[in-house]
């Protein structure tokens, strides 16, 4: 019996190593295959942190340009603040230059209303020598 139970045994251990050789070959695929997952996850990982880097780089980028924007803006109000004095100045010199104008002609007429007058007090000055000559 002793034979029996030890041939009994060697059977079962033959079937426990083909089963735990079979379950070491399933788990060495599984391993296999886990090593390719995780070789493409790295993969992965390094384009998503390439992409997030890229990303970080625009949002800066966009910042930057966010507040050249708001530079430029500030400039620009500043400039038709500007535009807007100067426009009022100009408009103001300009009435200025118009009265001046009517001035000018209002002295060139009363010039020429008193050199009419000296021409006129001219001949009657010349008259009277005239006259006063033959006296």
């Amino acid at each position: 019996g002793d034979g029996k139970d030890l041939l009994g045994t060697v059977a079962e251990l033959k079937h426990a190593h083909r089963k735990l050789s079979e379950q070491n070959s399933s788990l060495l695929r599984t391993v296999a295959q886990c090593e390719d997952v995780n070789l493409q996850l790295t993969l992965e990982i390094t384009e998503l942190r390439a992409k997030l880097a890229s990303a970080q780089r625009s949002a800066v980028r966009a910042r930057s340009l966010t507040e050249e924007l708001e530079e430029t803006r500030q400039a620009f109000k500043e400039a038709q603040e500007r535009a807007s004095r100067t426009q009022t100045i100009c408009t103001k010199l300009n009435n200025e230059v118009e009265c001046q104008k009517v001035n000018i002609r209002r002295l060139e007429d009363k010039n020429e209303n008193l050199t009419f007058e000296r021409t006129c007090s001219e001949d009657s000055i010349n008259k009277l020598r005239k006259f006063n000559t033959e006296l």
